[in-house]
């Protein structure tokens, strides 16, 4: 605990705020701590000096101890040691400690346990719980030699509860909380990797920026949370439909169904915000983030239970601007307090996930809709002008020209006419893919001039046969093929009929 930071704030009146008590270099708290411990056992020493054989020497080596506490104090403020220096000032600290150990005979006490309970939290907030297993066994090493030499001294009695049967009361009490020690501290390395995993939140590929990466989410929150299923249901503003996604085996499904069916994820309104998890669906028991509680069963949507088989499960609502739903992490064996907060992180980046996607879409659908009234509108007025300008002239010529003006005129409005065409069919090649663009001009003599025959297995960059044609017949699933002689031009078109 950051007592120098601690101190002056309440010295000087000011709030103490969390970040002052937890948030700080390992090495300064390790430190500060240390401090702590020389204050309490030179009093511990003070008040009961029976509790050393030689309480005078102990004095003169705690007080050792204390200089070098606040030489190490000084040190992490304008450098931090380095992993080497944490192994040497780690095994100074356990030297004392088998010095105090050796002056007091082996006799436990809770002196001892507490020094031996500080050095251990020391090596959790320096390696966790390797660091702990480790340490603990060094010490129940030192404790059980000195408690071997203690036994064979003169100066042990039978009566003075010291030598091997205090070695092995200190080696249980060191069993015990180092035990407890590693155990939490490898949760909380744990804890660490999960948030770390989920942390590495994938994006969307820039390759790939219109399809779809919902998938990758699930997958990436089905590794990371250690479930085999993850199922998101969900509806859109303004749309009639229900989507329903669902990662499973390393297999993504997603479907869109007419609302009704799966319209209310739980059955209780009331819970319709809240967080939770349960083993058993159909208990009714469930964990949530205000502790434990009985909820009326089924908990769930029946149809969504029946339909993916649920079970064990962990549900988080998300609400978004243009979406909202729920989050089932499924199959899971056991749940903790901690994947409560887990869960609620996976729906809420779900569900800003999913309000990106509808939003580029929605941009895409604008910037597509926008451009086909661009081009319609740019088609519109050119073909309007043109025909008014035809207009004009068949009027002119129908008032009685000479037959040299009419004939003027007949051809600007051929030309007229001819450059709107074009106009036209430029259109159509820019809007249809190119294998969709194409004319075919026949005077009754064939295509070519000669016997040939073309399908829809042509390339479609070699612009033979209708074109265009063949394109419209192909994206309705039929078949075009064509015959053209001399004679004429012969079509025929297979289409399925369901």
């Amino acid at each position: 605990m950051p007592l120098l930071r601690s101190s002056r704030r309440i010295l000087l009146g000011e709030k103490i705020t969390p970040a002052d008590v937890f948030d700080d270099h390992s090495e300064r708290v390790i430190a500060q701590g240390r401090i702590v411990l020389c204050a309490l056992s030179l009093l511990a020493i003070w008040l009961d000096p029976a509790q050393l054989a030689d309480s005078a020497t102990a004095t003169k080596v705690l007080l050792a101890y204390s200089a070098l506490a606040l030489a190490l104090l000084a040190i992490p403020f304008w450098k931090f040691p380095g992993p080497v220096a944490g192994y040497v000032v780690h095994a100074t600290d356990i030297g004392f400690l088998a010095a105090l150990v050796m002056l007091s005979h082996a006799r436990p006490g809770p002196f001892f346990a507490f020094f031996t309970l500080v050095i251990l939290l020391a090596a959790a907030l320096r390696w966790d719980w390797q660091g702990v297993l480790s340490t603990g066994a060094v010490l129940a090493v030192i404790m059980l030699a000195v408690g071997a030499v203690a036994l064979r001294s003169d100066s042990a009695t039978a009566s003075d509860d010291v030598g091997l049967n205090g070695a092995i009361v200190r080696g249980v009490n060191l069993i015990a909380a180092g035990g407890f020690l590693a155990y939490f501290s490898a949760l909380r390395v744990r804890r660490r990797e999960q948030l770390s995993k989920l942390a590495d939140w994938p994006g969307p590929d820039p390759s790939h920026m219109s399809s779809p990466s919902l998938a990758t989410v699930l997958s990436h929150c089905a590794r990371a949370l250690e479930v085999p299923r993850v199922l998101v249901v969900w509806e859109e503003v303004d749309e009639p439909f229900i989507n329903v996604a669902v990662w499973k085996d390393n297999v993504y499904e997603h479907t869109r169904e007419i609302a009704g069916g799966l319209d209310d994820f739980l059955r209780s309104k009331h819970y319709s915000g809240s967080i939770f998890v349960t083993t058993n669906v159909r208990a009714g028991f469930v964990d949530m983030q205000s502790g434990a509680a009985r909820l009326k069963t089924p908990i769930m949507n029946e149809e969504l239970i029946r339909r993916f088989q649920i079970r064990s499960v962990g549900t988080a609502p998300f609400v978004g601007i243009l979406c909202r739903g729920r989050v089932f992490i499924l199959d899971r064996g056991s749940w903790g307090d901690f994947l409560l907060l887990l869960i609620k992180f996976v729906a809420s980046r779900i569900g800003m996930e999913l309000d990106r996607q509808i939003l580029q879409r929605q941009t895409e659908e604008a910037a597509v809709a926008r451009e086909r009234i661009r081009l319609t509108r740019d088609l519109h007025d050119g073909i309007l002008q043109s025909l008014t300008a035809a207009r004009f002239q068949l009027k002119l010529l129908s008032d009685g020209q000479r037959d040299e003006d009419a004939q003027s005129r007949l051809n600007t409005i051929k030309q007229l006419l001819n450059n709107e065409q074009i106009r036209i069919r430029d259109f159509v090649r820019q809007t249809l893919p190119k294998s969709a663009a194409g004319e075919i001009q026949d005077n009754g003599h064939g295509i070519t001039g000669s016997d040939c025959r073309y399908d829809n297995k042509e390339p479609a960059d070699a612009a033979l046969g209708p074109v265009s044609l063949r394109g419209r017949v192909v994206e309705l699933g039929g078949s075009l093929d064509v015959r053209s002689s001399p004679l004429g031009t012969e079509l025929q078109i297979r289409m399925p009929l369901a």
